[in-house]
């Protein structure tokens, strides 16, 4: 699917969500109750206002525009003309950055503001509830790994849930996270994500900036050969490291699956399960307690499948506390080690150099090839964590060990 059509469809499903919540807080109001609609981009915006106008009766629905060019356009004056005049229900969407002389007649005492909530969020779920199950947990780990936005997750799902052959558009549909095009992405499950995290880097290295052409492909890591020469071409001809403007225009011997790298991808760690969070205890809510005053550190251990002196490409972990998927703590580093163990641990002892608050936080444990390649990582169960204090200055936290 184009751009356009993929920009156009997610408007027309995020239309769908919005209607949907708009109705819904209209209902228990009577005639004469006043809403206000913001942080809508511009066209979708209008999708929703014209829906709304034309199908409820018993509402009025407007965008507010200086220069108004549609039917359900209307000036700050004749909104407040309406306000007072209509024996509907009323609605307005106010474009972003818009400023009018009239501001003070439809603030929130008059025109109650209307939140949106997590709408893309939303999105997300119900398009990948339209996958098949294991592909579900495919665009699942894919999302997780990559850094792209809500609207691009959004617009990534509906190119993979709208195509004819759903498998093969998971990696073809890349470039919508800010990645290079991978039709192979599926042909190994345990190099997905070195290859995810290869690809990221390398648009990273294109997109840097102050960098001449040469060296941004020189930096890449692949063969000398065809593939350096037509990306060379391709970027000289292109004229833009933008990756939202290059990664569409890809063409298909220049996806990722042609880039002939120097070093090849081993992602033969299978799986990460953690063993041990060094906490016994649970509070009222069933969550495993940690409370900082009292216990002062806890151990973690994990085990990897199969064990990591048999994993070729592994040289580390890294550990660190999550919360909202956002790390609250520095990353520990394990080095893989040559133990016949399956397991590896660290202790968490240095917490209140962190100053966290009490609430849920979970742990999370990431395996790394040579040149901070991300092979595989795994999340803990959640737990709560209590009375954060300062640590002595003298405990430094650090811990590289392997569990027998």
């Amino acid at each position: 699917m184009s751009n356009q059509i993929i920009h156009s469809t997610l408007n027309v499903e995020l239309a769908e969500i919005i209607l949907r919540d708009v109705l819904a807080a209209l209902k228990p109001h009577d005639a004469g109750h006043c809403i206000q609609i913001t942080d809508l981009p511009d066209d979708l915006l209008e999708a929703v206002c014209q829906n709304l106008q034309s199908s409820q009766s018993d509402c009025e629905a407007y965008v507010l525009r200086n220069n108004p060019s549609q039917a359900w356009h209307i000036t700050s004056t004749k909104l407040v003309e309406r306000r007072n005049l209509t024996s509907k229900k009323l609605v307005v969407f106010l474009p972003p950055g818009i400023r009018t002389s009239a501001e003070d007649s439809f603030d929130i005492s008059t025109f109650e503001r209307f939140l949106l909530g997590d709408v893309y969020e939303r999105l997300q779920k119900d398009l990948k509830g339209r996958l098949r199950v294991e592909l579900q947990k495919t665009v699942e780990q894919i999302l997780r790994a990559t850094d792209s936005t809500a609207e691009q997750k959004c617009r990534y799902l509906l190119a993979v849930a709208k195509s004819n052959d759903p498998e093969q558009a998971i990696g073809a549909s890349l470039y919508h996270l800010g990645l290079v095009p991978d039709p192979a992405l599926l042909s190994d499950p345990s190099t997905l994500l070195p290859r995810l995290s290869r690809n990221q880097k390398a648009v990273q290295a294109l997109a840097a900036p102050d960098e001449s052409l040469f060296a941004k492909i020189q930096s890449l890591g692949l063969e000398e050969g065809k593939t350096s020469r037509a990306l060379f071409r391709f970027f000289s001809d292109t004229e833009s490291f933008e990756p939202a403007r290059w990664l569409p225009t890809l063409a298909d011997e220049l996806t990722f699956d042609h880039w002939d790298f120097r070093e090849k991808i081993s992602g033969d760690v299978e799986e990460i399960a953690f063993t041990g969070l060094g906490m016994s205890r649970r509070n009222e809510e069933g969550y495993l307690l940690f409370d900082a005053q009292h216990d002062r550190q806890f151990r973690v251990t994990w085990e990897t499948n199969p064990p990591p002196f048999q994993c070729k490409s592994l040289a580390s972990f890294t550990i660190e506390m999550m919360q909202d998927n956002i790390p609250v703590t520095e990353p520990r580093t394990v080095k893989a080690g040559t133990s016949s163990s399956k397991g590896r641990s660290t202790t968490f002892k240095d917490l209140g150099k962190f100053d966290l608050a009490d609430g849920l936080y979970y742990l999370r444990v990431s395996a790394w090839a040579p040149g901070g390649v991300l092979l595989k990582n795994a999340e803990s169960e959640t737990f709560f964590m209590k009375g954060i204090t300062e640590q002595d200055e003298d405990e430094d936290g650090t811990s590289d060990d392997v569990t027998g």
